[in-house]
């Protein structure tokens, strides 16, 4: 006949106390029922512990495989998230290194112009001087070449002036020489 709690002894506590009566006859000691009584104890804690590890860990590998599928799509996510905030932060590093050189450009540029009209300007305030000394020279020049055709064209009248007085003087001969030995000292004086 078959007894129910023979099965569940036999099934549940076959090993355990397979392995108990080996270790009664192992250490022989002085109380075989106390120490098979601790045996058992020792053993359900033993197996309990040792399931429920086993359950966790079961547990844990089931709850993971089910997480793996939502795993790879959030890893997917927050990698193309991150992949996105690079590109983002790339074209913001790309932007700003523009402006900046855009920037130095500009100011290039303006401390050359800057440059270029300092330096205009002092070569103007160190030619100037050099022009005008030469204008000055120039206009003196000029200006005493009209006075000393104006003081020609005065002695010239001043000679005529006495060559007339001393015509109406000596008379018509002499003025003719006179006339002719001042036109040659015109000449001479033109020619210098």
């Amino acid at each position: 006949m078959d007894h129910p709690e023979s099965d569940y002894i036999q099934r549940v506590l076959s090993e355990p106390l397979k392995d108990a009566l080996s270790a009664v006859v192992l250490y022989q000691p002085l109380d075989p029922i106390e120490f098979l009584a601790n045996y058992l104890k020792y053993w359900a804690i033993k197996v309990r512990d040792y399931r429920c590890r086993k359950f966790a860990i079961f547990e844990m590998e089931r709850i993971l495989a089910l997480q793996i599928p939502f795993n790879i799509r959030l890893q997917a996510e927050r990698a193309i998230r991150a992949e996105q905030n690079f590109l983002k932060g790339e074209r913001m590093r790309v932007e700003e290194e523009e402006k900046r050189r855009l920037a130095e450009l500009q100011r290039r540029r303006e401390l050359t112009e800057t440059k270029a009209t300092m330096a205009t300007n002092a070569m103007r305030s160190q030619v100037w001087p050099l022009v005008m000394e030469e204008v000055i020279d120039m206009a003196t020049e000029v200006a005493f070449k009209v006075w000393w055709r104006m003081e020609r064209s005065r002695l010239k009248a001043e000679r005529a002036a006495r060559l007339a007085e001393s015509r109406k003087m000596d008379g018509n001969e002499m003025g003719e020489e006179g006339m002719e030995e001042e036109e040659e000292g015109d000449e001479d004086e033109d020619e210098e």
